[in-house]
């Protein structure tokens, strides 16, 4: 009996020993978008797929951006295209659909461009170590006063982007 009592009570202060230790670590707010940073787009031009050199907050002034930074090779890069093009109708009229490849394009793209998406290329890398992006897909969404509202690097649907604009459309304006 006393050894069964013995075990249950190292099993407790095992326990008990165990939540003290990572309650506080638990308590620890993340900063998942308690509050917006402000993230200034860096001046930098890129290029165009026919050459043109642009700016983007010259080129797309007073608009939010929604922009992908990915590479041709990365598969889950291309899903996020092909969920990005999904919404490139439906998106507000604000709203700036940047693809970002980073490297110069060697193959088409599975996605048909239309008005609404502007791809771009980033050969050197430079404007994404700018914005502090390390991993392809990376998904930015931006106010027109610069605020980082999302920052994604795992896949988006566009029925949660479509239902993030729905529902979020005037706080972002």
């Amino acid at each position: 009996m006393k050894e069964k009592i013995l075990k249950w009570t190292k099993k407790l202060c095992l326990i008990l020993v165990l939540t003290i230790f990572f309650l506080p670590i638990l308590a620890i707010p993340t900063p998942k978008y308690q509050e917006w940073i402000y993230y200034p787009l860096p001046s930098h031009t890129l290029k165009t797929l026919s050459g043109e050199k642009i700016n983007i907050p010259s080129r797309f002034p007073n608009q939010n951006y929604l922009i992908l930074f990915f590479a041709e090779k990365s598969p889950t890069s291309l899903l996020q295209l092909m969920e990005i093009s999904k919404i490139s109708d439906k998106s507000p009229d604000q709203l700036a659909i940047l693809l970002i490849h980073l490297g110069k394009i060697n193959e088409e793209l599975p996605i048909s461009l239309n008005s609404n998406i502007h791809l771009l290329y980033d050969p050197n890398a430079d404007f994404t170590r700018k914005m502090n992006i390390y991993t392809v897909p990376t998904l930015l969404l931006l106010t027109k006063e610069h605020l980082e509202v999302i920052r994604s690097q795992e896949l988006v649907s566009s029925d949660q982007l479509l239902k993030y604009f729905t529902l979020e459309r005037s706080r972002i304006e």
